[in-house]
Formats: structure tokens, sequence, C-alpha cells
């Protein structure tokens, strides 16, 4: 009988006792319960942190190796684009400095042609007409044989002031121009350009005519 009331007395314990107990164990174990919450949740919250920290960080980090992927890129393409224009300025110049030796060479060859076509004229000149090939550094001797021209003709030897023209060398004929005036002078070279063209008695009759 003593054991069910001991029984008996524990279930009433517990069903009338058991609340109010809690309530005063509640009571004593609240600070340490809040704080308990507290600090879980705060480890909570930390935890949270970090893991948007950490976030950030890596997308900071993917972000800027992006930006230095696409500056790395924006490099390149700048060096092929100066290598490009580099490698057309040299072509340019190159050219250049090919068109300049051509010209050079051109003009060379021109002033080589025009010296040769002036000599092989002044020796056909001075084949036709002999004496006409005089030095060019003597303005007076060419104006002088300039004006001598038209003095060329076919005149009898009677009208020459020489007797007996035809029959004397040359040296014969040098030796008697020194007394003759230059209209005489003139008769006789035109006369002998147009005959026997020697060029001893022609030279002696300029050289004359022009001292």
């Amino acid at each position: 009988m003593a054991d069910e009331n001991s029984e008996t007395i524990s279930a009433q314990d517990l069903f009338f006792y058991a609340p109010i107990g809690a309530v005063f164990t509640a009571k004593d174990m609240l600070p340490t319960l809040l704080n308990t919450l507290a600090s879980r949740g705060k480890s909570q919250v930390d935890n949270l942190e970090n893991v948007l920290n950490n976030s950030y960080v890596l997308a900071r980090s993917m972000g800027q190796m992006r930006v230095n992927q696409a500056q790395e890129e924006g490099r390149k393409q700048a060096d092929k684009v100066r290598e490009a224009a580099e490698g057309g300025l040299k072509l340019v110049q190159d050219m250049s400095k090919q068109a300049q030796s051509v010209a050079q060479t051109a003009a060379q060859t021109a002033t080589v042609t025009a010296q040769t076509a002036a000599k092989s004229a002044q020796a056909a000149a001075s084949t036709v007409i002999p004496g006409a090939a005089k030095a060019p550094d003597a303005p007076t001797a060419n104006i002088s044989s300039q004006s001598r021209e038209p003095a060329k003709s076919s005149a009898a030897p009677v009208d020459l002031a020489i007797p007996n023209y035809d029959t004397l060398s040359a040296v014969n004929v040098s030796d008697r121009l020194g007394g003759l005036g230059p209209d005489e002078l003139e008769a006789i070279r035109g006369y002998e350009a147009s005959h026997k063209s020697r060029k001893t008695v022609i030279g002696k009759i300029d050289s004359l005519l022009d001292s």
C-alpha cells in the first residue's frame, strides 16, 4: 500500500508541481538560455557575413581577372596594329627609295645620252663644215663666225684677192692672207669652204677676222 501511495504522490507531483518547478527553472535558466540563443544567432550572422564577404572577394577577383584579360587582349591588338603600320611605312619608304634610285638612273642616262648626241652632232657639223665646231667658250668668235656664214659663196678664182688661188697650196695661201682686208678674207673663206675646205686656210682666216 505504501508503494502505491508513493507512486500516486509522484504522479500528482508530476502534474502539479512539475509546471511550477519548470517556471522557476526557466526563470533561473533564462539568462543562460538567452545568452546561448544570442551567441548562436551571432554565430550564424557572422557565418553569413563571412560567406557574403568571400563571395564579394571572389566576384571582385574574377572581375579584376576579366579586366586584366581584356587589357591584355587590347594591348595585343594594339601591338598588331602598330606592327602592321610600321610594316606599311617601311614598305612605302622602300618604294620611295627605289623610285628615287630609278629617277636618278634615268636622269643620268638622259644626261649621258644628251651629251653623246651633242658630241655626235658637233662631230657631224665639223665633218660637213670644217671649222664650224670651234670652241663654244669664245662668244666673240661665235658671233663673228655666224656673221661670216652668209659670206660663203662659189666666187670665181678671178674675183679673189689672191691670184691663181686654186694652184696654191694651203701653206702658200695662208702666207698671203695677212695683208688682206675683212671683205677679201670673207670672200676667200666662202670660196674655200665650198671647194677644197682646207682647215688650215679656214682656221687662218677665222683667226685674222677674230683679231
